[in-house]
C-alpha cells in the first residue's frame, strides 16, 4: 500500500500518528498517561522480575553479581537493549511533539539531564535509585528551570540549574 506524504503529514499535524493500524494522539494528557504507565511498567520490571533484580545487582557491584552466579555480560547486554527500545520510546515522543526529527533535538541538556537524576536519588558512581525518584527528580528540574533560568539569563542558563543545592546522603 502507497504511502500519500500528503495525507500523512495532514493526519500528523492534526495530532494523529499512524504505526501500521496502531493509532496514538500525541497530545499531552496521552504522553503524560504513556509516562506513567512506561515508569509504571518499569518499576515493576526492576523490582519484580528475576531479570530486573539481576540488572540491579550487576549495575551495583559487577564482581558479586559474578560470584553470586549472574551471568553478568549478558544481563548488561540486555540493559543496553532496554536503553535502546526507551531511547527509540523517547524518539517517537519527541519527533510526534516537534513534527520534525533532527540530530541534534538533546544539544546541551546533559547538565540538566545530570542534575535531574542526582535530585532524584541516582548515585553519580551509578548502582542506586529508582524510576521513580528520576521521574520526580525530571519534574523538579522542569519546575525550577524557568524561575532559575529568568534570574541568571544574562550570565550563563547552566549557572541557574549549576547553582541547585544538590546532596546525597551517604550509606
Amino acid at each position: 500500500r502507497e504511502l500519500d506524504p500528503d495525507k500523512v503529514s495532514a493526519e500528523f499535524s492534526q495530532g494523529v500518528l499512524r504505526i501500521g493500524s496502531l493509532v496514538l494522539a500525541h497530545d499531552k494528557l496521552s504522553v503524560i498517561a504513556a509516562t506513567i504507565i512506561l515508569c509504571a511498567l518499569l518499576y515493576l520490571f526492576f523490582n519484580r522480575t528475576t531479570l530486573g533484580t539481576a540488572m540491579r545487582a550487576s549495575s551495583e557491584n559487577m564482581l558479586a553479581a559474578y560470584y553470586m552466579g549472574i551471568p553478568v555480560k549478558r544481563v548488561m547486554l540486555k540493559l543496553f537493549l532496554l536503553l535502546a527500545v526507551l531511547v527509540t520510546i523517547a524518539a517517537v515522543v519527541s519527533v510526534s511533539r516537534l513534527n520534525a526529527g533532527t540530530n541534534s533535538l538533546g544539544t546541551n541538556m546533559e547538565l540538566y539531564v545530570i542534575a535531574a537524576a542526582v535530585i532524584g536519588g541516582v548515585a553519580l558512581s551509578g548502582g542506586s535509585g529508582t524510576v521513580l525518584g528520576s521521574v520526580l527528580g525530571a519534574l523538579i528540574i522542569q519546575y525550577v528551570q524557568p524561575s532559575t533560568l529568568c534570574c541568571v539569563a544574562a550570565i550563563s542558563p547552566a549557572v541557574g540549574i549549576g547553582s541547585l543545592p544538590i546532596g546525597q546522603p551517604t550509606a
